[in-house]
């Protein structure tokens, strides 16, 4: 959570792991129901940067239809549900998101979809730390839309992206997380802390 990344280390599609609080026969906790569906999304609201964000928030990354029944696994953490997600392996049966004579099997509701493909973060010089933000959601993953464009996810107004194409697609917030980069050049002046929360409730 809040890990500070070389931006070279986050050229290449992440992998990554989903962890609930709770175990999943909690009725107060986690969803009992294993075949929920899920779309993971990666933002950054400081585009261009933390003062200016003028393309805010910027699409980098949209992955849905994460349907894989999560097991209960035994952990050093007591009552941690935890299912490891290897996503690479499972994106070698999805088709190229950028070839449109494969438009339609790339959006098979059977397969998991990268609906956005990566676009790898690239802070610009000068700009400061930016954030990566890591918001999974959930909900049918049929019929999605795909943003018109990835600033402003292309609703055209700063500081919208996630909470607007989750509303708009039916889909509830159920995790989040984060890491930071930065271009080398920097200017130089005292270091400011990306301390303002960001809120992901819709």
């Amino acid at each position: 959570m809040g890990n500070r990344l070389p931006v070279k280390t986050v050229q290449t599609r992440p992998r990554f792991g989903v962890h609930a609080i709770a175990p999943p026969n909690d009725p107060e906790g986690a969803p009992n129901d294993r075949n929920l569906t899920f779309t993971l999304v990666l933002t950054d609201p400081d585009a261009l940067s933390y003062k200016k964000p003028t393309k805010s928030e910027m699409c980098h990354w949209i992955v849905t239809n994460m349907t894989t029944p999560m097991e209960t696994v035994e952990s050093a953490v007591d009552g941690l549900w935890n299912q490891g997600v290897d996503l690479l392996e499972k994106l070698l049966d999805v088709e190229d998101a950028h070839d449109p004579k494969k438009k339609k099997k790339q959006h098979d509701h059977k397969l998991v979809n990268e609906i956005e493909s990566y676009y790898p973060p690239a802070p610009p010089k000068k700009t400061g730390p930016h954030r990566y933000v890591f918001v999974l959601l959930e909900g049918d993953a049929v019929g999605l839309s795909t943003p018109k464009e990835r600033p402003h996810w292309g609703y055209g107004k700063e500081r919208h992206g996630v909470r607007q194409w989750a509303a708009e697609n039916n889909l509830t917030v159920v995790g989040a997380n984060f890491f930071t980069a930065q271009d080398k050049k920097q200017k130089k002046h005292k270091k400011h802390s990306l301390i303002e929360p960001v809120n992901w409730d819709l």
